[in-house]
């Protein structure tokens, strides 16, 4: 038979199919102490209180149960399929998860415990695969006191029991976490893993705090390397090669340095910070290592030099900034040919406005001085011998 003559009978199939699946739709029958209630209708729960259990209609499967308090569903809930229970958590009068919460796959297998307050998931919490080994064991703090990210101790598994993610807080919360974490009065080094069980990183703590990190390439080679103390952080990226290609440091949290390297490992780009994070430089080279531009800030605006790449300056002006503006050219701009000659001088005046323009020969012969009005028009000063 040809696919033409096949396609009515492939519709039908698809028809009966979808009826099938219709007619076999899951419908849930629910009671409060025998009485039947719907949770989609809210007069049928008004002023109960007890637990509300639901069946499917057909199987008479067991399929959630929630507790009801004066009409409102507040206290555990737990979710079934098949019989068989797969979530429980509570919920407080606003809605929100509040104490022990826990998941378990089809296998009847746990597969994930926390504590939780007020939707926000505090103290130790544990997940596990479902081969019944631990996948992350974690401490999160509460939000009293203190600050929930410095609070938080985590140790993330691979499925071969290996370490994959390290993250230590100020004091040994979790398993091991005292040894991993260097509280046992000396620096530890522990290696992390990918999922597949390859050498990922290693890191180095010492009571709690990250003094070194370095990533890897899967070739085994330096991916990223980082080096912290209680002032300074250090981060360096390399290429698969080896080549350094980023670094960039921080003291006491603020930005100091950023570095960008090319292919080769020369330098490329250079910015750095003052102290208190306000931007100082801006330097740029070219892949021969001559400098290609230049920009140093002030509290007053910027000045911007430029150059050509065998190293004599192209440019130089001066930019001030202006409130709720973008910086404006100020004095004297200067552009010079590959030689370093002066070729061209345009003059702004205090509002960014171009006063005056002037311009030179390769003989170093002005050829053109004009003074420029607000309008825009020129008047000649005149050529000098």
């Amino acid at each position: 038979m040809d696919n033409a003559a096949m396609r009515p009978h492939r519709f039908v199939a698809f028809l009966m199919l979808a009826l099938a699946c219709t007619a076999h739709a899951q419908v849930m029958d629910c009671d409060v102490d025998g009485a039947s209630v719907s949770p989609n209708h809210g007069g049928t729960t008004a002023g109960k209180t007890g637990l509300m259990r639901c069946v499917d209609r057909q199987t008479r499967e067991l399929l959630r149960e929630e507790a009801l308090r004066d009409g409102r569903f507040v206290g555990v809930k737990r979710w079934y399929e098949r019989g068989q229970l797969r979530r429980e958590y509570s919920v407080n009068d606003k809605g929100n998860r509040d104490g022990r919460s826990r998941e378990w796959n089809p296998q009847g297998v746990l597969v994930r415990e926390s504590n939780e307050t007020n939707a926000t998931t505090v103290g130790l919490q544990r997940e596990w695969f479902d081969n019944g080994k631990p996948k992350t064991i974690a401490h999160w703090g509460d939000d009293t006191g203190e600050r929930r990210n410095e609070a938080a101790s985590r140790l993330v598994f691979n499925r071969d029991g290996q370490l994959t993610d390290l993250r230590c807080g100020r004091e040994p919360r979790v398993d091991d976490e005292a040894r991993l974490c260097g509280h046992q009065g000396k620096p530890q080094l522990t290696e992390l893993f990918s999922e597949r069980g390859q050498l990922a990183s290693r890191v180095t703590h010492e009571r709690g705090q990250l003094l070194r990190m370095e990533s890897y390439w899967d070739d085994g080679k330096l991916r990223s390397s980082e080096e912290t103390s209680s002032e300074r952080r250090v981060v360096r990226q390399f290429a698969r090669d080896g080549t350094l290609r980023k670094q960039s440091e921080r003291r006491n949290g603020q930005r100091v340095l950023e570095q960008d390297y090319s292919e080769r490992g020369t330098l490329t780009n250079e910015k750095r910070w003052s102290t208190a994070g306000a931007l100082e430089r801006e330097d740029e080279w070219y892949l021969n290592g001559q400098p290609k531009s230049s920009t140093t800030h002030d509290g007053a605006g910027r000045i911007e030099r430029s150059f050509h790449d065998n190293g004599r300056p192209s440019f130089e002006g001066r930019y001030v900034a202006q409130d709720r503006g973008r910086p404006v050219p100020t004095g004297a701009h200067k552009g010079f040919d590959d030689s370093g000659r002066l070729r061209s001088e345009t003059i702004y005046d205090d509002k960014g406005r171009v006063s005056r323009e002037r311009s030179w020969d390769e003989s170093g012969r002005l050829q053109r001085d004009d003074e420029v009005f607000e309008d825009g028009s020129r008047k000649a000063f005149g050529t000098r011998p």
